[in-house]
This record gives structure tokens, C-alpha cells and sequence, in this order.
């Protein structure tokens, strides 16, 4: 069963941990914090230095440690790697802008979402699509997101009542 795992990195190697394991179809969770370097310049910096998440079964264990980058699967038990619930993740990648950069004090709308947050509609003719919420309408009774079909972009109104965030295992489809 695959489960979240916290995974400690080597020393200023978190980007190369999270590539490797990319490459061997691991999904990752590696937020990362935006910081001024002057007025003009911005540097993005892991938002947990030295550690990363990332989604895998237990029989590829041996894989992920073996990983470059990768130093070790946090443990709590000596040989029992700790899962991380999913609500965890769930709560982070929410805070999280589409390039993995962590925002914290964005303004939330009425409808609860805030600019760029991915919504997944689930009632109606588009039940089942996702899309990228822009704003509310109607005081908070719709959204306008903004789909993508047919090659083209385009703002649709929602009924609020027929939204949601998706899961992070829906992520990859928006």
C-alpha cells in the first residue's frame, strides 16, 4: 500500500532527491519558500530545508534510499518508516501556488478559494473536469474558473455548490 513518507535529503540536495525521484515515476511533494534578494531579485528556497515528501509502497524502499540525493526515510521506530497522513499533505500542497512556491497570506474569497487555487467541478455538464478559480460571482454563489478544452482557455461560471480542491492524487490532471 502506498502511503506519504517524509524523506531527509543530504546536505543542500533537496532539488536533486526530488528530480531523482521524479524520474523513477515517485510522486514528490517539495514546497519551496520565495525570498528577496534585493528589490528586482527573488530566490526560491526548499521551504523544509533537508526534507522532502514523497508517495511510494513500502516494497520500493530499497529504491527510494538508494535514490541520489536521498538520505535516509524518517523513521520513529527503528525500521518502521512513518507515514505522513494525508490530511498533512493535503493541508500543504493547498498552500502551495502552481510552481510549488508556499503562499500563506493570499486574500481568501467568499467561496473559500483563492486566486490560482485548483478547483475540480463535480456536479453538472462538467462534472469531472478541473480548472483554475479566478474569481467569484454572485456573492459567492459562483466561480468563474478558467478550463482548458478543445486547445483553448476560457473563463466558465460554476455553481459553487458543484466544486471542491481535489485530492493531491488529482493534482497531475489540472
Amino acid at each position: 500500500m502506498e502511503n506519504w513518507y517524509l524523506i531527509q535529503t543530504k546536505q543542500q540536495k533537496e532539488r536533486t532527491a526530488d528530480e531523482n525521484l521524479r524520474r523513477q515515476q515517485i510522486s514528490t511533494l517539495f514546497p519551496l519558500d520565495q525570498i528577496p534578494l534585493s528589490r528586482r531579485r527573488l530566490s526560491c528556497k526548499p521551504y523544509f530545508p533537508g526534507y522532502l515528501f514523497a508517495y511510494f509502497s513500502l516494497e520500493s524502499i530499497s529504491r527510494v534510499r538508494n535514490t541520489r540525493g536521498v538520505l535516509r526515510v524518517v523513521e520513529f521506530e527503528p525500521g518502521k518508516p512513518y507515514p505522513v497522513d494525508r490530511v498533512v499533505i493535503d493541508e500543504i500542497a493547498s498552500r502551495m501556488n502552481p510552481q510549488g512556491i508556499m503562499i500563506l497570506d493570499q486574500p481568501v474569497a467568499a467561496s473559500g478559494y483563492k486566486p490560482d487555487d485548483k478547483v475540480m467541478i463535480t456536479n453538472g455538464p462538467l462534472s469531472g473536469l478541473a480548472g483554475i478559480f479566478k474569481r467569484d460571482a454572485d456573492g459567492g454563489e459562483r466561480v468563474f474558473l478558467l478550463l482548458k478544452m478543445f486547445g483553448r482557455e476560457f473563463e466558465q461560471p460554476v455553481p459553487l455548490r458543484d466544486t471542491r480542491k481535489p485530492l493531491l492524487s488529482e493534482l497531475a490532471y489540472v
